[in-house]
């Protein structure tokens, strides 16, 4: 019988009390798990083939369903009256993050990476296809669940950046890929 789907379940909420119990961040904690769990041949932490296939399987399920799970919230605390007062400001936004904001970063963090040896189009690609999804939404669903200042704005304004980044990059990545030169034969 195989308990390595149980046992990481259980593994995860007990570092979220842990951390949460000692006064501190249990989504840290959580996070700090999820890097050794996904790194754990690094860490020394051997399994058999089968099972861990079974659990990267569970890990892949249960990412799914926490991701369909986070949008089905924030989509349920969308104020559509507040989303159509910030939509001009919300398609500005969206503008700014994905051909200024976003291009900026990814030139900062990753052409720096000597290792990589990222080309010019490599890193031209990455700038266009990381669209905008699961972590800004749960963002905003936090600090709509703490009552923070302004944050109805921000998750109207969030989902105004979801769907509007999706069609637009989703559909031109193999698109940009081929003009790059990036695809394989």
């Amino acid at each position: 019988m195989d308990y390595a789907p149980v046992v990481t379940l259980m593994a995860v909420i007990g570092a979220y009390l842990g951390a949460d119990g000692l006064q501190s961040s249990g989504f840290m904690a959580v996070f700090v798990f999820g890097i050794v769990l996904g790194n754990k041949d690094s860490f020394g932490f051997t399994m058999r083939a089968g099972e861990a296939r079974r659990l990267d399987e569970y890990v892949a399920t249960t990412a799914f369903v926490m991701r369909s799970f986070i949008f089905i919230l924030l989509g349920a605390q969308v104020d559509f009256a507040l989303m159509n007062r910030y939509l001009v400001g919300g398609v500005v936004v969206v503008a700014v993050f994905m051909l200024v904001a976003r291009p900026v970063t990814v030139f900062l963090c990753a052409a720096p990476d000597r290792r990589a040896r990222w080309t010019f189009q490599e890193l031209v690609f990455m700038c266009w296809t990381r669209e905008t999804g699961v972590i800004p939404a749960a963002l905003a669903g936090l600090l709509v669940g703490m009552n923070a200042p302004g944050a109805q704005m921000i998750a109207s304004v969030t989902f105004i950046a979801i769907p509007a980044d999706h069609p637009i990059q989703a559909t031109t990545t193999r698109w940009l890929a081929g003009r790059l030169g990036l695809l394989e034969r």
